[in-house]
């Protein structure tokens, strides 16, 4: 599956990473994660109209899996994924689950060139999500999805991000690249109630294994 251009470039100003605020526990942030503070040379949140793509994606052969399962051996997960898209009030949907992982399908499928997503909650009214551990992870581990015919695609994880979770770099995360890559989201950083949850998004950036 290629990237859905118009779908994608109609949603970058509004899903902004927003679909992982919940109502939960308070944890800090961790002191291994590498912290991108606000600045001007950050990808801003603005309304679509003004990020125009500057070239078409290139025809490519289909590589990519609809995968079902992720496994990540280094922190013990080993969850189910369901396709998500995009909401009616804009946001990117994620499981109700906490348990299961999000597949962004508007986007590109894992084992394909571009930026394939999966997000997860970190935590839940209950306890622990399926992404709690995803801070403790280091450059060098896999993650591997599969599909319904156990067909595998493995990353292998290059560098951890945090960002405010209002100057995420969005095109860098989503957008277009001649890489194979998978970039898992959760939330980080502080719990504020009143100001809508955690403050800052975790992202893991990953590259297929050859």
């Amino acid at each position: 599956m290629k990237l859905n251009w118009r779908l994608y470039f109609a949603t970058l100003g509004v899903i902004a990473l927003v679909f992982l605020i919940y109502e939960s526990n308070v944890w800090k942030s961790d002191p291994d994660v590498t912290h991108v503070a606000k600045s001007d040379e950050t990808y801003s949140i603005i309304p679509p109209e003004k990020k125009q793509p500057t070239f078409e994606p290139e025809q490519q052969v289909d590589n990519g899996i609809t995968p079902t399962q992720i496994t990540i051996p280094a922190i013990d997960v080993d969850a189910a994924i369901e396709p998500v898209g995009v909401l009616n009030n804009g946001e990117m949907g994620v499981p109700e689950d906490p348990d299961k992982a999000g597949w962004f399908e508007p986007g590109t499928e894992p084992g394909n060139t571009g930026n394939a997503v999966l997000a997860g909650h970190v935590d839940s009214r209950t306890g622990p999500a399926v992404f709690y551990d995803l801070k403790k992870l280091e450059k060098g581990d896999t993650i591997t999805v599969s599909d319904d015919t156990g067909d595998t695609r493995t990353y292998v994880v290059e560098r951890l991000e945090s960002y405010p979770w209002d100057a995420s770099p969005i095109n860098q995360i989503f957008g277009p690249t001649d890489e194979k890559r998978l970039n898992l989201i959760t939330c980080t950083g502080e719990f504020l109630r009143d100001q809508g949850g955690h403050q800052d998004r975790l992202v893991v950036y990953t590259t297929l294994q050859p």
